[in-house]
């Protein structure tokens, strides 16, 4: 009996955490544009910070001092750092994300990578406002956003 009280309550907590995600992710979708041919192209790393509501209040911004992604049509993101490394990436309704691991060169790769990576691995959801793209992860206490943003056409 003990057995399913606690496995009913970690599934509650689990379903809450989901949830939570899920309200985020829909006010991060009213806050900006989330059409996916918005996202293709290539963006600079800019930034980490925490937001807990609105994007205009994220806070604890990190900065990022190097790296790009690539976004191309056939739901691939290429992480350009220190090595190049290769994600899968499903899109769902409205603005879900979830990207998986494909391949990397991952040799010596320095923190601001391996937080990056991280990050990825652990993405929900995007926006996007103006020029910037915010996606929302899961896994670091003090931050989840990523921020990028889009590179000028020459």
């Amino acid at each position: 009996m003990k057995k399913i009280l606690k496995l009913t309550a970690m599934l509650l907590i689990l379903a809450a955490c989901n949830h939570s995600d899920d309200n985020f992710c829909t006010k991060l979708s009213e806050q900006g544009n989330i059409d996916y041919s918005s996202l293709l192209g290539d963006w600079q790393c800019q930034s980490f910070a925490y937001c807990s509501n609105s994007i205009d209040n994220a806070v604890n911004h990190v900065a990022i001092l190097k790296g790009h992604i690539s976004i191309t049509d056939i739901n691939n993101i290429w992480l350009y750092h220190t090595n190049e490394i290769h994600y899968d990436c499903i899109l769902g309704k409205p603005n879900s994300m979830h990207l998986t691991l494909k391949g990397s060169t991952y040799i010596n790769p320095t923190q601001e990578e391996i937080d990056i990576t991280q990050a990825l691995d652990s993405a929900v959801c995007y926006v996007i406002i103006g020029d910037k793209l915010f996606i929302h992860f899961n896994g670091f206490s003090n931050k989840n956003i990523l921020i990028f943003t889009k590179y000028e056409s020459n």
